[in-house]
């Protein structure tokens, strides 16, 4: 009995990304390659807003701003931005404009550290207000370049406390509020030129 031919192989399909060329050999048959599909340019840019653009411009001329709540998130903001700008330049002055109600202390000591860390002068301007933490960071601009505007106004006082629990938790909170009470009076009075008695009489009006 004659064998029975074999069934020719189907030829598998190439996958529906790559793209199949013929390439003729030296002996006149068709090699087939594969290249692989361009791939596809990336999605446009999302726009930003006129505000996003303002403030970028704004920025580039080295003018930052402390606007709303002093936070974590406001601090990171902030700190970031002036070390950046003390890696570009670190001659030129930055200008923090300060329109804040205040907020975290700790937050604003963040700030305040990065102020005297940076080697440009930092000018601060207040629009609006500066009230509590935004007051002392008001004040730490560079001697000589602290502006309020005619309609802002400035209001600073004691740190704010509310202190409960057990006697021992309460005595090792009241320590801590005593040395923030003590660290925001010597901040002020270093830069102010005042004495500690002085500020302290300012505080508790």
């Amino acid at each position: 009995t004659p064998a029975t031919p074999a069934t020719p192989a189907t030829p598998a399909t190439p996958p529906a990304n790559d793209i199949v060329k013929e390439k003729k050999t030296d002996d006149g048959q068709g090699e087939k390659t594969k290249e692989a599909e361009p791939s596809k340019p990336p999605p446009p840019p999302v726009a930003k807003s006129d505000a996003d653009l303002f403030f970028t411009q704004l920025m580039g001329q080295r003018r930052i701003f402390l606007n709303g709540r002093v936070d974590d998130k406001s601090a990171h903001s902030l700190v970031g931005k002036m070390l950046f700008l003390d890696a570009v330049d670190p001659e030129t002055p930055i200008v923090l404009y300060v329109n804040s109600g205040g907020g975290v202390v700790t937050s604003g000591l963040a700030i305040y550290d990065v102020m005297q860390h940076v080697r440009p002068p930092v000018y601060t301007v207040c629009i609006g207000h500066a009230e509590s933490m935004a007051a002392v960071l008001l004040c730490a601009g560079e001697k000589g370049h602290r502006y309020v505007l005619p309609n802002a106004r400035v209001m600073v006082h004691q740190p704010h406390h509310v202190i409960s629990g057990q006697t021992t938790d309460i005595l090792i909170k009241a320590t801590k509020a005593e040395h923030t009470r003590t660290t925001l009076r010597d901040i002020i009075a270093k830069h102010s030129g005042r004495s500690a008695g002085e500020v302290i009489g300012v505080l508790e009006r």
